[in-house]
Parts: C-alpha cells; structure tokens; sequence
C-alpha cells in the first residue's frame, strides 16, 4: 500500500510514531491533504464509491494501544462533525481494513494490518470548519472538559436512535451535561431553563419563549423517565437544535477561556442574566462555529441534491 508520510518535530527531532489509517465510506466533499487537525487527516479519496481515507497519528507502546488512542481521537472527531450535518456518524465493527505504520523519521519501520472499521454515512466538508481558531480535539481531551465530551457522545448517540424516547433521553443527557454542572441539583428545571434562554436566546421575547419551553421539556424529560408520560415527536426538534448550538458554543468559549472549570463557564452564563451588554457579548463571542453549522448544512444540502442529480441521470 502506497502511504502518505506525516512528519511531527519535537524540540527538532522527528517522533517515533504510529499512523493509522482509516478506510471510511460516505459521500465526500473535501480535498485530499485536509487536515483536520495537526494530528488527523484526509489524504486519499475516491469520488466513485464515496470513499475517502484518513490518517491519524497515534502514540503507544503497541499496536493495540496505538489503535485505541486514535479511535478515541477519531470517535471526537466525529462527536464534533456530527454537529453539523442532519445524518448520523456511526463507527460499526464490519468494512474495509484499516493499516498501521510504525514510523521514525518520515520511514516505515513496521506495518501490519488490525480490525475492521467502517465509517458511514459520512458528508464531510471540512474547508469551512478547518478555519476556525478552535482546535477542537485538543479542547475536548482536556480533564476539565469532560461534560463537552459527555453532551458531543450522548448528541451522536441521539442521531443513531432509532426509537423517539430514546433519542429525546439522549438528547437531555447533553443538555443537562452542559447546563448543570457536578456541584448543583437544586431548582435544576429553573436554573436550565434560564440559562438555555440566556445563551441561545436572540431577544427578549425569543428568550422569553425559550425559557417556558424549556421548562415544559424538562418536566417532560422527568415524567417520561420516572414512566408517567409518553414521547411525541413534536417535542424533540427543539432539544435537537439546542443541543447541537450550545455544544458549539460551549466549545468556543472553552477554547477562548482556556483556564475555566465547567462551573466557570456556568458562572458566565448566570452572570449574563442580569447584565445585557454582557448577555450580547458573551452569545457574540460563541457565534463562530454556529455561523459555520448554519453555512454548512446549507452547502451540504445542495452538494447532496448534486450528487443525487448525477445518480438520477447515471440511471
């Protein structure tokens, strides 16, 4: 197999390393040196199956521990690209191999063959999103980070439900992940309501409508759990949207104070309440990457109509 060497200095002197390769499958709209971090990227991809490659570079002793650093690396990095498409980003156990490579100094040392992954479906645009500031899975692996990576999973998660209840349980499991932190319980419904309004909300009534609809889907979350109440899809497409924009959100503003504590942030957002010059400034400085999901999804969709167009005519 013909592979792309990636090279990493450190203190100018080249890393032993593993690099493995990701055979994923889906519809693809990226170029093929896209890094996506400095640590992954797509590097091969073939526009008539849809398929497309990508790299990532792995510390650990063996091959085993090289493959489960960079699956978790790659299972965040999907957390975070699912925020932006309407599909689900599934990592199953059946598909084509992947490679790993033992490599010093731009060499191959060592190379064998592990388990089986597949990716799909998958549409990727990765130009937009490469541009922000934010590294993203350097702000997810951080200790203090933690409830990010919980509400990014439980979000991934939610997509893959087949069954209504079981998404919407999902989908609180994240807001809750974000909007309460370790230290409180109390007047929860409240407090998540309030906050949930203060961040996302565009303007006074907005934040108004935000706020009781809030408080009507947490007391419809708590009687669906304790079985006093049934899921209607109608109540999910707010918890959906919310969940997507405040992950965003609460990226953003991990990265640009990267010394908070979740409880921190939380702090911010209570603030804000009170304060609306505060309230403006905090939802202006968390605007970039939901501007970049809104821009997506619209570039994404009518790639999609594209490709189905030329399959239509194919046929």
């Amino acid at each position: 197999m013909t592979k792309t060497i990636l090279q990493y200095e450190t203190k100018n002197e080249l890393l032993e390393r593993y690099e493995i390769e990701f055979k994923i499958k889906g519809l693809v709209a990226c170029k093929p040196d896209t890094f996506l971090t400095n640590e992954m990227k797509v590097y091969e991809k073939n526009l008539d199956d849809h398929s497309f490659s990508i790299l990532v570079s792995s510390d650990g002793e063996t091959n085993d521990d090289a493959i489960d650093i960079a699956s978790q690396k790659l299972n965040m990095y999907l957390d975070f690209y699912n925020l932006f498409f309407d599909g689900a980003l599934e990592i199953d156990d059946e598909g084509k191999p992947f490679s790993v490579a033992k490599v010093k100094g731009g060499n191959v040392i060592e190379e064998s063959f592990a388990i089986h992954l597949d990716v799909g479906p998958f549409f990727l645009i990765t130009e937009d999103i490469k541009e922000t500031a934010i590294d993203v899975l350097t702000v997810l692996s951080k200790s203090q980070n933690s409830y990010l990576r919980v509400a990014a999973d439980y979000n991934r998660r939610a997509s893959l439900e087949q069954e209504g209840t079981n998404e919407f349980i999902h989908l609180f499991i994240a807001l809750e992940a974000l909007y309460a932190h370790d230290e409180e319980r109390a007047e929860i419904q409240y407090k998540f309501a309030n906050r949930i309004a203060t961040l996302l909300g565009k303007d006074k009534d907005n934040r108004k409508s935000l706020r009781e609809r809030a408080r009507k889907l947490y007391g419809l979350r708590s009687k669906i759990v304790h079985g006093s109440a049934k899921f209607n899809a109608e109540n999910i497409e707010d918890a959906v949207d919310w969940v997507k924009e405040s992950i965003l959100r609460f990226l953003i503003l991990s990265d640009k104070h990267p010394d908070f504590k979740h409880k921190d942030i939380i702090k911010m957002i209570e603030d804000a309440m009170l304060e609306n010059d505060l309230r403006e400034k905090l939802r202006e400085e968390s605007e970039d990457l939901v501007k970049t999901m809104e821009e997506t999804k619209t570039k994404a969709k009518k790639e999609i109509d594209n490709a189905e167009k030329k399959e239509s005519e194919k046929n």
